[in-house]
């Protein structure tokens, strides 16, 4: 209709993946997601750092299972609802005869606990970076 105003969409980020880095056994560190990006919005609610440093609490404190898991749950919905958009692969499967890995399926609740505590914590710092950018160039 006439007059109608377009829906309102908040703006995106896209941010490569390239400095997450992973450590195995022996000591070396790897860059797997070297080259994938995640889509987030610029726009995230609060209560995700209430989440994240309940997260961080539980794992310093020696925390029950059932605690980690609620958090880690709530923290994975609440990062589902920001995450627009990836390209991630699915670290968890044998590659292909050309050592490619199939992707994850799209950014769901469901997709986020296939991600380790160390990749949601790079999207939520990705996130609060680029948060701290746009507080410290807005003028006074």
């Amino acid at each position: 209709m006439a007059g109608d105003k377009p829906k309102w969409r908040p703006a995106t980020r896209t941010v490569y993946a390239n400095d997450l880095a992973f450590v195995d056994d022996a000591g070396e560190t790897h860059f797997p997601r070297a080259g994938e990006w995640v889509r987030f919005k610029r726009r995230f609610k609060m209560k995700l750092l209430r989440v994240a440093a309940r997260l961080e609490r539980l794992n310093d404190d020696d925390a029950g299972v059932a605690e980690v898991e609620e958090a880690f749950g709530r923290l994975a919905e609440l990062l589902a609802e920001q995450v627009v958009d990836w390209n991630w692969s699915d670290l968890d499967t044998e590659p292909d005869e050309e050592d490619n890995y199939p992707p994850l399926p799209p950014p769901t609740v469901d997709a986020m606990w296939e991600l380790s505590q160390d990749e949601l914590f790079w999207i939520l710092d990705n996130m609060m970076e680029e948060t701290e950018a746009s507080k410290n160039s807005e003028s006074p």
